[in-house]
C-alpha cells in the first residue's frame, strides 16, 4: 500500500537542522573537493495500492499520451439530499423539465485540466452496489452499476470549458461541467418522495446508492483528449431536478457534502506497446529514460558508488545538488509540474521525505529543462550511516490530484544533457 506518510510531512511544522554538512563560506583549512562523476542508476518505481478516496479534486476524462499511452479517470460518488423529506408537491400536476448534474471545475493547482480540450463522451450510471464514506478505495477499485446509461440522449458528447463562466438562466457561475440526465432519474426521485425513501440522508443511500461518472471516448489520436480536474464538495457542484408544479417552476438539489459523502476515483493506465511498458519489466531499460505519472509511477534514482568520497577519515557534505533533467517542457499541454520533491527509503524499505525538504528548492528550472534539488542533508546522512543507501524516489505534492507526468532522461539517454548529481565535502 503506498504510505501517506510523506504527505503528512510535507504540509508539517518546519524546523531548525543542526546536522553538518551545511554549505560553508570564506576561507577554510579544510581540505575541499568537488565530485560530479557518481554513477546513477534510474528506473520507475509502479505504485500499484494507491488510495483514491476523499481526494482534493476529482479527475474525469481520458487522453491518449504519445508516451504513456491511454490515460483514463471517472468518478464514484454518494448523492445527499440538500434538506431530509423534500415537499415536491401534487404529484398529479408535476411535469419534470430537466435534470442536471453540475460538477465544478477544481482550482487546486491553478489549471482545471491536462491535455487538450477536445469534444468527449460522457456516461454517469446508478450505483448497483453500497460505498461508504470510512471504507478505503483505491483507483483499481471496481463498483457494480445498473445497466441503464442516465445521460440523455444526445447530451452525451461535451466539450469542456474549464474557462469561461456557465450561465444557468439568470445566473452566472464559475466553470462548471454539466451534463444533462434523463428526465427518468427525476420522476424515480418524485416517486421516492411519496414513498418514504426520501425521510433522511441514511434512507436516501439505501434507496439510491450514488453514481459512476465516465467517458467512452474509444480510440483517440495522440495528445487527444484531457483529464478533468473536478471539486465535487464545492457548493456549486449538485445534481438538480427542474420540474412545475402546474404552472410553477420549481427545483430540488442532491448535493456531495466532503463530510459525509463517500466518493473515490477509479483510473486506468494503458501503457501496452509503451517504453513504459519496457522501463517497468526491464529496470535496466530506465537508464536509457525513466518517468513520474501521478497516481501511477515514481522516478527512481540510486547511486551506487555514493560511499566512494568516504574514507577513513571523517567527512563533511558541504553541499550536495543533484540535477534531473527532463524531456518536455511547460509550454505543452503535458506540461511537466513546477515542482517536485524527494523521498528516500529506510533499512525497511518504508518512504519519507528527505531532510533536506524545508529548502526551497525541488523547483523547475525551464531555462535549463531540469529540476533540481539540494540533498545535502541526506548524503551527509549516508555518509554517517544513519541512512541506508537505498536511493531516491521522485514525486509531487499532488501525485493524488492531478493527472501530470514528466519523461526524464537516464544516464544513458542519447540526449546531451543527463543526471547529475554534484556533492562539495571536506575531510578532517
Amino acid at each position: 500500500m503506498l504510505s501517506v506518510v510523506f504527505l503528512v510531512l510535507f504540509v508539517s511544522c518546519k524546523k531548525k537542522d543542526s546536522d553538518l554538512g551545511l554549505p560553508i563560506t570564506g576561507d577554510s583549512p579544510l581540505g575541499v573537493n568537488t565530485v560530479d562523476t557518481f554513477e546513477i542508476n534510474t528506473y520507475v518505481e509502479v505504485q500499484d495500492s494507491v488510495t483514491s478516496n476523499l481526494k482534493s479534486a476529482d479527475l474525469l476524462g481520458s487522453y491518449q499520451d504519445p508516451k504513456f499511452g491511454g490515460v483514463q479517470y471517472g468518478i464514484v460518488s454518494q448523492i445527499l439530499l440538500s434538506s431530509n423529506n423534500p415537499n415536491f408537491g401534487d404529484i398529479n400536476l408535476i411535469s419534470v423539465d430537466s435534470v442536471v448534474l453540475a460538477v465544478q471545475y477544481s482550482s487546486l493547482t491553478g489549471v482545471s485540466k491536462y491535455g487538450e480540450l477536445d469534444p468527449q463522451t460522457f456516461e454517469v450510471y446508478e450505483l448497483d452496489q453500497d460505498i461508504y464514506y470510512d471504507s478505503t478505495y483505491y483507483t483499481f477499485s471496481q463498483v457494480l452499476t445498473k445497466p441503464t446509461n442516465l445521460v440523455e440522449v444526445g447530451s452525451e458528447v461535451i466539450t469542456p470549458d474549464p474557462f469561461n463562466d456557465a450561465v444557468v438562466g439568470e445566473d452566472t457561475l464559475s466553470p462548471q461541467l454539466r451534463i444533462r440526465l434523463d428526465t427518468n432519474l427525476g420522476w424515480q426521485f418524485i416517486n421516492a418522495q411519496q414513498n418514504g425513501d426520501l425521510v433522511d440522508n441514511e434512507t436516501f443511500k439505501t434507496f439510491f446508492k450514488g453514481l459512476q461518472i465516465k467517458v467512452n471516448n474509444g480510440m483517440q489520436s495522440n495528445n487527444e483528449g484531457a483529464i478533468l480536474y473536478l471539486d465535487l464538495v464545492d457548493l456549486n457542484s449538485k445534481l438538480t431536478v427542474y420540474y412545475k408544479e402546474d404552472t410553477v417552476a420549481r427545483s430540488f438539489d442532491f448535493t456531495i457534502d466532503a463530510d459525509n459523502a463517500a466518493r473515490f476515483n477509479q483510473a486506468n493506465f494503458d501503457i501496452a506497446g509503451t517504453y513504459v511498458e519496457q522501463v517497468i519489466n526491464d529496470t535496466l531499460s530506465g537508464n536509457y529514460e525513466f518517468y513520474y505519472q501521478a497516481n501511477h509511477l515514481w522516478a527512481a534514482l540510486e547511486f551506487p558508488d555514493l560511499l566512494a568520497i568516504k574514507d577513513n577519515q571523517g567527512l563533511i557534505v558541504n553541499k550536495a545538488e543533484l540535477i534531473v533533467p527532463t524531456q518536455y517542457y511547460p509550454t505543452d499541454e503535458l506540461f511537466v509540474a513546477s515542482n517536485m520533491f524527494l523521498l528516500y527509503k529506510d533499512s525497511l524499505y518504508n518512504d519519507f521525505l528527505i531532510p533536506d525538504y524545508t529548502n526551497p528548492d525541488g523547483q523547475y528550472y525551464e531555462s535549463e529543462g531540469a529540476y533540481k534539488f539540494l540533498i545535502t542533508r541526506y548524503v551527509q546522512r549516508i555518509m554517517t550511516g544513519e541512512y541506508p543507501n537505498n536511493g531516491l524516489r521522485l514525486t509531487n505534492q499532488y501525485f493524488f490530484s492531478t493527472a501530470t507526468r514528466a519523461i526524464f532522461n537516464g544516464a544513458l539517454s542519447t540526449n546531451k544533457v543527463k543526471p547529475k548529481l554534484i556533492i562539495t565535502y571536506s575531510n578532517y
